[in-house]
């Protein structure tokens, strides 16, 4: 592992404020987007939010509700 290697951090925020970590390496922040959609559709109301980091700022944050299907 090459300590210079990119990486990005997704932080899972649980509906009980419990936090999960995943480390991504060689993505970019478009493909960390997208697999943080893809969780939180796929948990089912599990989280209520995804935190992008890369070195060591947050980047973005996506909402839940910002998913939600438009009428």
């Amino acid at each position: 592992m090459n300590e210079n290697e990119p990486l990005i951090t997704l932080y899972f925020i649980r509906n009980d404020g419990r936090r999960e970590k995943a480390t991504l390496r060689h993505q970019s922040l478009s493909e960390a987007h997208t697999a943080a959609e893809d969780m939180l559709r796929r948990g089912a109301g599990l989280y209520t939010e995804v935190e992008i980091c890369a070195e060591d700022r947050c980047a973005e944050t996506i909402h839940e509700i910002d998913l939600a299907p438009s009428a």
